[in-house]
């Protein structure tokens, strides 16, 4: 009886496992998602772009805005 507890335990670490690892990212892990909007201004002394949508987003590098257009 004792055999059969040990089998069992190690069968559902084994399952745990496995399973755990394929959704600890979530369901949509593999897919960092892609927020759909044109750049309406873009500041460039601050780093600063914000889209047509409002948000704000400030860039670490000024180097990162050098091919970006308003209306992208």
């Amino acid at each position: 009886m004792h055999r059969f507890h040990v089998l069992m335990a190690v069968m559902s670490l084994s399952l745990v496992v496995s399973v755990g690892h394929a959704l600890a990212d979530g369901p949509s892990g593999g897919y960092g998602g892609a927020k759909v909007a044109q750049v309406s201004f873009i500041d460039r002394a601050l780093n600063l772009i914000q889209l047509s949508d409002g948000m704000e987003l400030r860039a670490p590098d000024q180097r990162m805005l050098a091919n970006l257009r308003i209306g992208e």
